[in-house]
């Protein structure tokens, strides 16, 4: 007998993936952003603010999405471009883009990578000026310790 409860969930989940990255490729089309998918860059998605356009994983659920966000906020966040703050600051404003910015709220999963990618940042302080540390009230610290949310 054929499972219908299974071949449901895995529907909605495919519907939800392709809600996501239509909302992510709306944002492309309304702000002249190139959009490109390069499952090599997990762990190093980009925003090109010379060419407007992000690389990104492909989206295939929440955290890929909030990627993809993430990068979208670096070029559209007024103070998401490394050049215009800090790169502790540019990261936590283009954070607070996506977040801001999601069809979805972001799960425990999403959560913790957003603050690994913040924490990952921290090491960098003290090898460049650019990674200077924020104020102690800072949106940075808000994001990375989850008082945010």
């Amino acid at each position: 007998m054929k499972d219908y409860k299974k071949d449901a969930r895995q529907l909605r989940t495919r519907l939800k993936n392709a809600n996501m990255k239509i909302h992510v490729m709306q944002f492309c089309m309304d702000y002249d952003i190139e959009f490109s998918v390069n499952n090599n860059c997990y762990e190093e998605a980009l925003a090109d603010f010379e060419d407007r356009r992000i690389e990104v994983p492909e989206i295939l659920g929440d955290v890929t999405y909030f990627i993809s966000l993430h990068e979208l906020g670096h070029l559209l966040h007024p103070l998401g471009c490394p050049l215009k703050s800090s790169v502790l600051e540019a990261e936590s404003y283009a954070w607070e883009w996506a977040l801001k910015n999601s069809i979805i709220s972001p799960n425990k999963k999403v959560k913790t990578m957003i603050s690994r990618c913040l924490q990952r940042y921290c090491d960098y302080v003290g090898s460049d000026r650019r990674y200077k540390i924020p104020n102690k009230k800072d949106l940075f610290w808000k994001i990375l310790d989850g008082r945010y949310y």
